[in-house]
């Protein structure tokens, strides 16, 4: 299932989108559908897009532990094959695809495997661009990272603990027969990926106060040093915030806002950049 969003004035008579599919956190098992709202508004008042066709599929997955990985991957592979099959109705030379956590691993383990699929087939890679906002990028060792010292004072955002992560994983991986050699497999973990799997543009955001920043950091560094020349990495770690901060600001002032409004609008200029081509 997805909500699908456009532009007030957009006319799809008249127009041939870009396409951004974003798709939800939860730790692969909530279903939260509709939670990333403010983003989606952000992006289509964006002064930045300006009068730029742009059409927004805000999108579920199969939820764990009844459908376990590589589940979610295959759905989504499955909304992009559609997206392709209708040139009439969207333009694939304009597509990307985003994510918040799981949904954020779940974008960057669908750009590895397309990625993959197309250099062993001969074709173009399928996106122009991926965002991820705190994404667990390395699934194989979530336990053995270093925790994360959360400040004396309250923050915008949480903490994600060990025990939290290693339930999400357990459901993600349920009824694998090898769940250690599924977590190592580039679209469980995109930081075991080729970094030429992947889009040339990538939007990478982390989080201070957050256990998955060190791997996400990691793999900023990886991309940036392997595809030194070929990609364009782009975002930061944002100080002062925790895990899903952006999804708990409710006002104008809030701690953490002025963040937000500067990685939404990083997400926006991809976007433009990749519609303007």
């Amino acid at each position: 299932m997805c909500h699908v969003y456009h532009p007030p004035w957009y006319d799809a008579f008249t127009c041939i989108p870009s396409i951004l599919t974003t798709l939800i956190g939860g730790g692969f098992i909530l279903k939260r559908l509709g939670r990333d709202a403010s983003f989606v508004n952000h992006l289509l008042q964006s002064a930045i897009l300006g009068s730029v066709p742009l059409v927004i599929l805000d999108s579920d997955y199969p939820h764990a532990p009844e459908y376990s990985f590589p589940a979610p991957i295959e759905d989504v592979a499955s909304l992009v094959t559609y997206v392709q099959a209708h040139p009439d109705l969207y333009d694939p030379n304009k597509l990307l695809i985003g994510g918040f956590s799981a949904g954020a691993n779940i974008a960057l383990g669908v750009s590895t495997f397309l990625g993959d699929e197309a250099i062993r087939t001969g074709k173009p890679h399928p996106f122009q661009g991926v965002v991820a906002f705190y994404p667990p990028v390395n699934l194989a060792r979530r336990r053995l990272d270093p925790e994360i010292v959360p400040p004396p004072h309250p923050i915008p955002g949480t903490l994600i603990t060990k025990h939290m992560s290693s339930l999400f994983d357990a459901c993600y991986f349920f009824d694998s027969p090898d769940p250690e050699g599924d977590k190592h497999k580039p679209c469980a973990s995109p930081i075991f990926a080729d970094v030429g799997t992947f889009p040339s543009k990538v939007l990478l955001i982390t989080c201070e106060y957050d256990n998955l920043q060190p791997s996400g950091e990691k793999f900023r560094e990886k991309l940036k040093n392997e595809g030194s020349g070929k990609m364009d990495v782009r975002g930061r770690g944002v100080e002062g915030v925790g895990h899903g901060w952006d999804s708990m600001i409710r006002k104008e002032g809030d701690p953490g806002w002025k963040e937000r409004t500067e990685m939404y609008d990083e997400v926006a200029k991809l976007v433009h950049d990749v519609a303007v081509i």
